[in-house]
């Protein structure tokens, strides 16, 4: 049996979406530790949007209580709470 190559990780995925934003800002990338939101990165406008395009790459729904700064202030972050919330949705 062949492999497909290797697995996608949450962080991949999230770098992905990320970097897709800061290119489209005219942006180049973005340090997985570095603020995204002192990077210009995200704002609060294109945060909702972010947390949509999550909710559609990982089986998991964000609440309002989450929706904070923290949770996305890296992609390290965004890689630890996505992280948690697929294993929250797993012991589900």
């Amino acid at each position: 049996m062949q492999s497909s190559g290797p697995a996608v990780t949450v962080k991949d995925k999230v770098r992905d979406l990320i970097l897709e934003g800061v290119r489209a800002k005219g942006g180049t990338t973005v340090a997985d530790d570095e603020s995204l939101f002192k990077s210009g990165a995200i704002d609060s406008l294109t945060m909702f949007k972010f947390i949509d395009l999550l909710e559609s790459a990982f089986p998991i729904r964000i609440g309002d209580h989450e929706m904070i700064t923290d949770n996305f202030e890296s992609i390290d972050q965004i890689e630890r709470f996505i992280t948690a919330k697929l294993k929250e949705s797993e012991a589900a």
